[in-house]
């Protein structure tokens, strides 16, 4: 978050003025029930649900090398376009989407995943789920939001467990992550352009990239697997 708000600061000291108003915030006690960004939502709600146009959340940023954003419907859509216009991590040669694209297609070949869980032909985006903090701005004030990760590869490491068997431990440290989890931090690199470039977008699109074809869509795979 620090290097994207570096950046975007770099920005507007060079000319650059949003349309719309940027926040960023930095929550305390999340591991306590997310109680940081929910007291600020019910502080603000008001507001943010008159005015807010998305959320996004970083909670770990990477624990693995998969790409498994999740999001609201109607901004699926504009997860995979800006994956399209961003390098790999690791291979500037593609883009972040051929990536996140070629490991579903390895996935398909070992254990063939639900087709009602892709959002386009190649790659899948996960609904919201709960635990992090955009649970109060999405299912209390109603704001789309997008959660970006990258997780551990399912096909290389089945074990379950949420993020790496180190995590939330005294061992959890920058040495574990900069030696074992990311060394050279090029997914945290990823991860920060993605958000950089999606706030950016948010921020000055004339229009705001919202596909309500996706939503629909989500609507009715929902009702159909539960049919």
């Amino acid at each position: 978050m620090l290097e994207v708000t570096r950046v975007l600061g770099n920005l507007v000291r060079q000319g650059w003025r949003p349309k719309r108003t940027l926040v960023f915030c930095n929550w305390g006690a999340e591991e306590f029930g997310l109680v940081g960004s929910t007291e600020w939502v019910e502080d603000n709600l008001l507001k943010l649900s008159n005015r807010a146009v998305a959320y996004i959340n970083t909670d770990i940023c990477t624990s693995g090398d998969v790409f498994r954003p999740t999001a609201s419907p109607q901004l699926h859509h504009f997860v995979i376009e800006t994956s399209k216009k961003i390098p790999a991590p690791n291979n500037n040669s593609i883009t972040l989407y051929d990536y996140w694209k070629q490991y579903h297609a390895e996935a398909a070949k070992v254990a063939p995943e639900n087709p009602n869980d892709f959002v386009d032909a190649s790659v899948i985006i996960k609904p919201l789920g709960g635990g992090t903090d955009h649970v109060p701005f999405t299912f209390f004030a109603g704001i789309p939001a997008i959660d970006l990760t990258f997780e551990k590869n399912k096909l290389h490491l089945p074990v379950k467990f949420i993020a790496y068997p180190l995590y939330h431990t005294g061992y959890d440290t920058f040495f574990l992550v900069d030696s074992f989890i990311d060394p050279g931090f090029n997914l945290h690199k990823t991860c920060g352009l993605l958000n950089g470039l999606m706030l950016h977008t948010l921020a000055d699109a004339p229009i705001i990239p919202f596909n309500v074809t996706y939503y629909a869509k989500s609507i009715f795979q929902i009702g159909r697997a539960h049919v």
